[in-house]
């Protein structure tokens, strides 16, 4: 097994330890931005860029700067601070620093740290790549297709789609799972922030069009069996006396033929496994999917409805007296009384009386106004206005009449209306609705409420321009 730090000194990833952590962040990123400017040369001189994180370090004015040994360099010139970080990431092994023609020092990123720096960057902007399809229909070109003389090659490039689709998966699945925890322990209840998470982040971050698309347009089954039936003749010794004669032809290795064959055996099996359990890995976001969409749903229902449940009054009202501990302020909101004292009298049970139950007549029941038995009958069911089946029969009758509508033309008066917009935006990449949404790529605002604007449209076609 590899270990990065074969690859890397120990001390790399020092600079993002200790008191100066988030300075050592941001810095790294202001030197590689300014080796950007630069038409992402190579090197830039050191002079350039000393002078450069100088002006940063003015204008940034950081609270506390220490050196290499901890000592404050706080009162130290903007110079003098530029200088002691750009070490700290040579000695480090982020820079390097040598001398070229004429004397003149020049600076360049170490290769490892280009890629990192890559890595550190789609972290910090959540700009990581969050397309999910077409891995599966190049996967499936590659193989079917698949030519001897390039065998080698071939496997890596499914090998690499393999591994990017199934990284980005678990990523979604970890998103999913950081925006369900974040909606059940904020305390909060403002319905305009809320609608801003779920039509805006949770939708463009996580379940985004394209994991529609993996779903519906690639749909991994119909892929699934010719991928794996391919795989096994890779597999079976002919192929593999194949593949271990173009690897001899391509590679300089001195593996011997069992070693090469168990490298290619685990690649082979890796891209196997994963598209045999595609289907199944996809069903669990979709299931995570769901919980966030119930979870949302509910507190939804409990910010948007006009009365508060008891529990709800209760809940608020024990946060607020932990906070602020006012007696005389609570002391008429009810009453907390302690438990009495467990004694001899605790299990007595006192004698009961029988009472003969006087006689009365029957009363003729009057007749129930059927006004009233329907009045009932919604009332009761009235909390499968939002079920999935619900909103898609609500979408079905607006596209009966257009092939297409967007969410701000759609009529929005009440709280109903604004929670039903928000789950036709959530409920839309289920298998079994009727429709899509598209985003429009502009802000609009309904009833003092802001939000991103979508197209509402059967499913499978295009939207307007």
């Amino acid at each position: 097994m590899k270990n990065i730090f074969d690859a890397i000194d120990y001390k790399f990833f020092q600079v993002f330890s200790g008191e100066n952590r988030r300075i050592h962040a941001e810095i790294i990123m202001v030197v590689s931005d300014f080796f950007k400017r630069h038409n992402n040369t190579s090197f830039v001189e050191k002079e350039d860029l000393v002078n450069h994180l100088t002006d940063y370090i003015n204008q940034r004015d950081f609270d506390k700067v220490l050196d290499d040994e901890g000592n404050d360099i706080s009162t130290s010139s903007a110079r003098e601070k530029a200088l002691n970080k750009l070490n700290l990431f040579k000695r480090n092994g982020w820079l390097i620093e040598e001398k070229v023609e004429n004397y003149v020092d020049i600076i360049q990123f170490d290769d490892n740290a280009l890629i990192l720096l890559k890595a550190l960057e789609d972290i910090s902007s959540n700009s990581a790549p969050k397309e999910y399809t077409g891995y599966i229909y190049v996967i499936d070109n590659l193989l079917r297709y698949f030519d001897y003389n390039q065998g080698i090659s071939i496997i890596e490039q499914v090998y690499d789609n393999t591994e990017t689709l199934m990284n980005r998966l678990r990523g979604l699945n970890s998103s999913i799972k950081k925006y369900l925890t974040k909606l059940l322990n904020e305390d909060n209840e403002d319905a305009e922030k809320l609608l801003k998470t779920l039509l805006s982040d949770y939708q463009e971050n996580v379940i985004n069009k394209a994991f529609s698309n993996l779903k519906l347009s690639d749909n991994p089954s119909k892929y699934k069996n010719q991928i794996l039936s391919r795989l096994n003749e890779l597999r079976s010794k002919e192929g593999m006396e194949k593949l271990i004669a173009n690897f001899r032809k391509t590679k300089t290795s001195k593996d011997s033929d069992d070693v090469i064959e168990k490298q290619l055996i685990y690649q082979i099996d890796y891209i196997y496994d994963n598209i045999e359990f595609l289907q199944q890995t996809i069903l669990m976001i979709d299931v995570k999917n769901a919980k966030y969409v119930k979870s949302s749903t509910s507190k939804l229902s409990f910010i948007l409805s006009e009365n508060y449940d008891v529990e709800g009054k209760i809940e608020n009202i024990l946060k607020l007296m932990k906070h602020q501990k006012n007696e005389e302020h609570y002391a008429h909101a009810f009453g907390l009384y302690k438990m009495g004292i467990v004694d001899s009298q605790s299990l007595y049970k006192p004698r009961s009386y029988r009472s003969l139950v006087s006689e009365t007549p029957l009363e003729i029941v009057t007749e129930i106004d059927q006004d009233y038995v329907d009045q009932v009958r919604l009332n009761l069911f009235k909390d499968n206005r939002f079920s999935t089946k619900t909103i898609n029969e609500y979408v079905k009758n607006i596209l009966s009449k257009h092939d297409q509508v967007k969410a701000s033309e759609l009529d929005f008066q009440n709280n109903e209306d604004l929670t039903r917009l928000i789950l036709i935006q959530l409920y839309a990449h289920h298998e079994h609705m009727c429709y899509q949404t598209v985003s429009a790529n502009e802000v609009v605002t309904s009833n003092n409420i802001e939000y991103n604007d979508f197209w509402i449209m059967k499913r499978g076609e295009h939207s307007a321009k």
